[in-house]
């Protein structure tokens, strides 16, 4: 889950207080980098490297599923505007420079200033 930037702790302590009883949660935020990939043929330059079907019909937006491509796990969500990718941050570099690789001859080319509150359409004041 993702959430827009807080103190620290103060998620974690608001997602415990509401999993009390029925789930455990971990913060892994360091963890894992995030990629947000736009435009038609994601879904065509990630089916390069995934086993996953996602095709709308079988991935639409709101789906989320873990995979590997270039033999780094991945975990993989649709969203309604965009592809958001999370990988391990030791192996982020690799995996971005496979991604970049593959993805060049389909005119990729990266953005800066995408965060978590933009991509969930949180209004920061």
């Amino acid at each position: 889950m993702l959430c827009a930037p807080a103190t620290p702790g103060a998620t974690l302590a608001d997602w415990r207080r509401a999993c009390t009883g029925c789930a455990a949660t971990i913060e892994l935020s360091s963890a894992l980098t995030a990629l947000y990939l736009t435009g038609p043929a994601v879904p065509e330059v990630l089916a390069r490297g995934c086993r996953l079907d996602l095709h709308p019909a079988a991935f639409a937006p709101g789906s989320a599923a873990a995979s590997s491509m270039a033999q780094v796990p991945v975990t993989i969500a649709a969203l309604s505007a965009g592809w958001l990718l999370l990988t391990p941050a030791s192996t982020a570099r690799h995996f971005s420079e496979w991604l970049t690789a593959t993805a060049g001859p389909f005119g990729f080319t990266g953005a800066a200033g995408v965060t978590v509150a933009s991509l969930s359409g949180e209004r920061t004041p």
